[in-house]
């Protein structure tokens, strides 16, 4: 029997720059179809920045691949009732959110979850990663806040975890929370030559990522400024949090090892893996990864 699951996410395909999750829905879109599941995705007609896709059908579902198809929406047309439009039709055997703290969807769809506007047994929630003790570190006191209402209510919740470590740490975070656990699906391996040997008097380092707090660009830099041995960094990723990025750019600036360290801007995706063969390293100190496409 041929399953139908709808999948809100923020940002998709043809957007790269919100990094791992589009990566993860695109492949796992990817293998359902090919298992005869079909599949409807809901997004946003922009990427983290903002910036607007081209040559995107808006408003209406529009055909992505065989059994996978795309709708894309304004921003500001992302209200309650749309959303409340797809939870209380019954056309799904699941509806699958991505992120927990995302207010385009997530939030929104938690709210009429405990108000029983839905089948709370067809919401699938993945954190990708959210609640993690280092990303939760992050912007704590307003996720404190929101996660003290949610656990009065999380018994009505199921979360898709990605390793044992992320069912550790959803369950830290709601105890007794209905976890089911299934790994990302990778990329198919693409077969690209890398260095068979580096320079001691210059080692190459490479940040590639999303530009945010989580993702820690600070410690990677202040490791480079700070090292006794020849080495260079470059950080490449589309910047998601400009003050962020301008604060960790300053201790560059005021440096004497100001010149190991610069920004090349963003890579596209099709593209990561020759960039990668380029380096001696990936110096990535995340506070916290569900998987890690990049890695």
């Amino acid at each position: 029997m041929l399953k139908n699951i709808l999948i809100f996410i923020p940002h998709f395909r043809p957007g790269y720059k919100a990094g791992g999750p589009i990566k993860s829905i695109d492949n796992l879109a990817t293998y359902l179809s090919g298992k005869g599941v079909k599949v409807r995705i809901v997004c946003l007609n922009e990427d983290i920045d903002g910036e607007i896709y081209k040559d995107v059908v808006i408003g209406a579902f529009s055909y992505f691949r065989d059994n996978v198809e795309v709708l894309y929406v304004n921003r500001r047309n992302v209200t309650f009732s749309f959303i409340r439009e797809f939870l209380v039709k019954d056309l799904y055997n699941y509806i699958y959110i991505t992120g927990f703290f995302d207010s385009v969807f997530s939030i929104k769809v938690q709210l009429m979850s405990h108000l029983g506007a839905v089948d709370n047994q067809k919401l699938i929630f993945a954190p990708r990663g959210e609640l993690y003790p280092g990303a939760l570190a992050i912007k704590k006191v307003k996720k404190n806040i929101f996660l003290y209402l949610s656990k009065f209510l999380s018994s009505k919740l199921i979360f898709h975890a990605t390793s044992e470590e992320e069912q550790d740490c959803i369950n830290a975070v709601f105890p007794g929370a209905d976890i089911r656990c299934a790994p990302n699906i990778p990329d198919l391996k693409e077969n690209v030559d890398t260095k068979s040997s580096y320079n001691n008097n210059n080692i190459s380092f490479i940040f590639l990522s999303r530009i945010s707090e989580k993702k820690n660009l600070q410690l990677a830099i202040e490791m480079v400024l700070d090292a006794n041995f020849g080495c260079s960094l470059d950080i490449c990723g589309p910047i998601e949090d400009q003050g962020y990025f301008d604060r960790c750019m300053g201790q560059v600036v005021s440096h004497v090892n100001a010149h190991r360290i610069l920004y090349k801007g963003n890579i596209l995706p099709s593209k990561v893996n020759k960039t990668l063969r380029n380096y001696d390293f990936l110096l990535f100190p995340t506070f916290g990864e569900n998987y890690g496409h990049v890695i």
